[in-house]
């Protein structure tokens, strides 16, 4: 994967990767790698430089641990941030990739108990499902991604132009460091141009990347900068604004 904004290319080893040499293929787009070892592995490109890993553990006997390795063409750092996810940065703390906060569910969708613990280089996903009272199969589901915005667009012109972007599991983990400004703003005027850097569309953007972690909805996925807005209002003041709350 490669960042949108740094140009930085990503790599993730999934787990057991030494002994996954058994490979079978769904259909005609994803492949399992069986562990040998009660577990098997599925990644799942979501088409807006991210993937999922579908970890699925047959039985209480496979492991509780499944490590990935991280790998850059950079230097790159990994911190564990409030929520559970994991933010990673290259060299001069710019936003590089993150992933988004760890689930995992028994056969009955039941939540399994799970987190993520940083050795290194590598991420570490424990998974508790020892307790009796799961049931066979268990998934986990990794989730790494290098942009913010899953899609941006504009519609109308004139004073009737909007600027739409829709923010990926990756900005909640930009808001847990609060930095879904400082890292969303080059990337979200990389994927729509200059155009974007008008001073009301800067507003509406920074109250969005301010206000939507104090939303009671946790804000919209959806991010719309309307450009008849004009640049009186106090951006700061993102409780009252509520911007798309």
């Amino acid at each position: 994967m490669k960042s949108s904004t740094k140009g930085l290319e990503v790599q993730l080893k999934l787990p057991f990767a030494e002994r996954n040499a058994s490979a079978k293929h769904i259909g005609n787009e994803f492949v399992s790698f069986d562990n040998g070892n009660g577990s098997k592995t599925v990644p799942v490109p979501q088409g807006e430089g991210s993937v999922a890993v579908h970890t699925i553990i047959a039985s209480i006997s496979a492991p509780t641990v499944y490590d990935y390795e991280v790998g850059s063409d950079s230097d790159i750092h990994l911190k564990l941030v409030d929520g559970g996810g994991i933010l990673i940065v290259d060299g001069t703390g710019s936003f590089v990739a993150a992933v988004a906060p760890p689930w995992a569910k028994d056969a009955t969708g039941a939540k399994v108990e799970t987190h993520y613990e940083i050795h290194g280089s590598k991420i570490r996903q424990v998974v508790h499902h020892s307790s009796a009272s799961i049931k066979y199969p268990v998934v986990a589901d990794p989730y790494l991604g290098v942009d913010l915005f899953s899609s941006t667009w504009w519609t109308g012109s004139g004073r009737s132009l909007v600027a739409h972007l829709n923010t990926t599991p990756m900005m909640g983990v930009a808001f847990a460091v609060g930095h879904a400004f400082t890292f969303g703003w080059p990337e979200a005027v990389n994927k729509m141009g200059n155009t974007l850097r008008q001073e009301n569309l800067y507003q509406q953007f920074a109250c969005h990347a301010n206000g939507a972690p104090f939303a009671s909805s946790g804000g919209s996925p959806s991010w719309d900068l309307e450009n008849y807005r004009g640049t009186t209002w106090n951006y700061a003041h993102f409780w009252v604004h509520g911007c798309n709350w």
